[in-house]
């Protein structure tokens, strides 16, 4: 299990010194002092937004990908090649920097969703998958924080290996992770499952057999008295005398000029297609109550802690009372939380709580609910380490049973890269909706909170970690509401 999490350790490794150290950082650099919360959303909510709807597709596309080599393992290898690559478009000006990030976190999803994929097919083949979830859960929830101390750790240095030094560093170290996590995936062994597109194609080649046998019999014995009825769109329907256990299918009406065939209506075809697409995709989230309220909780428990973490290096270098450089400041404030986390994390899997998720829920989510509390008011680093522990007291825990909770509630274990990379989408969402709001509010209420005005100290952060607490509270409520769940 730790072979196969090497990549998830490496991605978020990876993605950790990206949104929390490096982006941040370069977005003030390039936009300036004043407009870095608005310059931060605007970086953000445009790969958001084409994460959004990449995602789902990805997930359906991998799920009917079939190769020599498997059906995750090349996209895993092939994404984190891209993500590697995308690192040399982060540069300015900050159109092309907004495109670059666009194009790396769409990259970031190539590797990701496949990856969730491969973990569902091995759990889902195990004999008992609900303790076989529960591990893997607390196995990529530890090396998920074991990451994230690690990337604190080497942000400490991002200021004197620079940008272009860090992002080498990164990029090699997930190039080794994900290598190990697809020579250790044995796709062979796990078998390849019947997909529903695949039983609808059986079915219509059966549709045709039949029918050809009908029709070759009814011409042999003279029997036959077929009509034509001319449809709308140039389309004929064949009518026999002889029922067929199979509706019809329709039939391109012949032309008079055997050169030129009617052609039906390719637009209206397409928005079918389209519609119906979607609506295939989104399908879990409209027919499972179950699967709804835990992609809804994942959403508020993330806009929680993606806010947190989007604006923990403007808070450390407005707010709070430190000499350090702010990307040291930030990495060094988050060493508790990356500390506590993971015994937290394996306290719980260890316990007698392990099999029970929504306890677990409650208990993190309080305790990130006080980080909040306490972000609210205090200005001094030492106020920051007792938040940034309070917080890794409930997050760890959090992160060690989410993936075992959307695993409980899976609608359908043969589609398990579609189902699992709309619930992905809940981490998508907060580029979306969470960072562009709150960077606007952040800059606006910082200006109204200055001395020519209110005059309260760092009103903007107060606004962002305000909203953050009621996120938690919320979270917290909607895993109440989920039945047949622990």
């Amino acid at each position: 299990m730790v072979q196969i999490g090497a990549f998830w350790f490496s991605y978020h490794l990876f993605g950790f010194l990206l949104t929390v150290v490096i982006v941040p950082a370069q977005v003030e650099r390039i936009v300036g002092d004043e407009n870095k919360g608005t310059g931060l959303s605007l970086a953000t909510v445009w790969a958001g937004i084409v994460s959004l709807f990449l995602g789902i597709v990805l997930g359906k596309w991998n799920d009917r990908f079939t190769s020599p080599y498997g059906r995750r393992r090349p996209w895993i290898l092939a994404g984190t090649l891209l993500t590697c690559l995308s690192t040399l478009l982060l540069r300015p000006p900050f159109a092309l920097y907004a495109i670059g990030y666009v194009i790396l976190q769409s990259s970031m999803l190539v590797a990701s969703v496949p990856f969730n994929g491969l973990v569902a097919d091995i759990t889902s083949a195990s004999p008992n998958p609900s303790v076989a979830s529960s591990a893997f859960s607390a196995i990529l929830g530890a090396l998920n924080l074991a990451a994230y101390l690690a990337g604190a750790l080497l942000g400490i240095a991002t200021d004197g290996l620079g940008f272009s030094g860090t992002f080498a560093v990164i990029s090699g170290i997930h190039v080794v992770g994900t290598l190990v996590t697809t020579f250790s995936a044995d796709e062979e062994r796990l078998g390849k499952p019947t997909l529903g597109y695949e039983r609808i194609e059986d079915q219509e080649d059966e549709r045709d057999d039949i029918g050809q046998d009908q029709a070759r019999v009814e011409i042999e014995s003279g029997e036959t008295d077929v009509q034509h009825n001319l449809e709308p769109g140039g389309y004929s329907q064949v009518s026999s005398s002889r029922a067929s256990p199979f509706p019809p299918r329709p039939t391109p009406r012949q032309s008079e000029d055997p050169h030129q065939q009617p052609r039906p209506n390719s637009n209206r075809n397409r928005f079918q297609q389209f519609y119906a697409f979607w609506q295939d995709n989104l399908r879990p989230l409209v027919q499972h109550r179950n699967f709804r309220l835990v992609f809804i909780s994942r959403l508020l428990f993330q806009l929680g802690v993606f806010t947190v973490q989007q604006f923990l290096q403007y808070w450390v270098a407005d707010c709070v009372d430190t000499k350090l450089p702010s990307t040291q400041a930030v990495s060094l404030a988050l060493l508790p939380l990356l500390i506590v986390s993971p015994i937290g994390a394996a306290a719980v899997a260890r316990g007698k709580f392990a099999q029970r998720r929504k306890p677990i829920i409650y208990a993190s989510a309080s305790a990130m609910a006080l980080a909040c509390v306490l972000m609210l008011g205090t200005t001094t680093f030492t106020g920051a380490l007792a938040a940034s522990t309070i917080f890794g007291i409930g997050y760890g825990p959090f992160l060690s049973v989410e993936f075992a909770l959307l695993m409980d509630v899976l609608p359908d274990a043969q589609n398990a890269a579609r189902d699992i990379s709309l619930w992905h989408t809940a981490l998508v969402l907060p580029q979306v909706l969470a960072t562009p709001v709150i960077g606007w509010a952040r800059d606006f209420f910082q200006m109204l909170g200055d001395p020519a005005h209110l005059d309260i100290h760092c009103l903007g952060y107060k606004v962002v970690y305000s909203t953050c607490l009621g996120y938690f509270i919320a979270g917290a409520w909607v895993t109440f509401l989920i039945f047949g769940v622990e």
